[in-house]
């Protein structure tokens, strides 16, 4: 297994090694706000019970277009992000210190010489890399899938993006109550490419 392992990990360098020599590409970096809203659903044999909770912060981090075409192309970064919230009713805030790393598909479109607009949709991998509260308590990976778009001038750009979480957060069970945590996504941000 491990000799398949090495062939993989082989293939996928050359094959990168490749595609980059003859690739377009482009670093950027980014700032912006965004919003993460779990969605928490509790049923039991009194009912089911959904809340939201909602954490707002900011987003920074850092980008790569690689272009295989003038149109088309894999956009991947990896961004931190600090967001904080309050449990609905109850006093407590938290704060929640996240890793992303989105790699996905994506087409532009230039307008003219300086406009370009984009569309960009895949997968986003997170990690809460440090948390407090009650949230603390949850699975710290994630996986994520949504759309986003934007427009570039010249070096400067804005994108917004949604992503839909796909596991569930929740790292224990209690016997007679299910619940689910979903964790979703809303971002905008500002861009600069060099």
């Amino acid at each position: 297994m491990y000799k398949s392992i090495k062939k993989v990990a082989l293939i996928i360098a050359v094959v990168f090694v490749s595609v980059n020599m003859t690739a377009q590409k482009g670093l950027m970096v980014n700032f912006g706000y965004i919003n993460i809203n779990s969605i928490s659903k509790t049923s039991s044999i009194l009912g089911e019970l959904s809340v939201n909770l909602p954490l707002d912060g900011f987003l920074v981090g850092a980008g790569y277009d690689l272009m295989f075409t003038e149109n088309l192309g894999i956009n991947a970064g990896l961004n931190y992000s600090l967001t904080f919230g309050k449990v609905p009713l109850l006093t407590e805030t938290y704060n929640v210190h996240t890793l992303y790393v989105p790699v996905r598909f994506m087409y532009q479109y230039a307008l003219t010489d300086d406009v370009t607009i984009f569309a960009y949709a895949g997968p986003k991998f997170s990690f809460d890399v440090a948390s407090s509260g009650s949230i603390n308590d949850n699975k710290k990976f994630n996986l994520l899938v949504g759309p986003g778009v934007g427009v570039t001038y010249q070096k400067y750009g804005l994108q917004l993006g949604y992503d839909l979480g796909l596991i569930n957060r929740i790292s224990t069970q209690t016997s007679g109550i299910t619940g689910s945590i979903k964790t979703n996504n809303f971002y905008i941000s500002l861009i600069y490419k060099f």
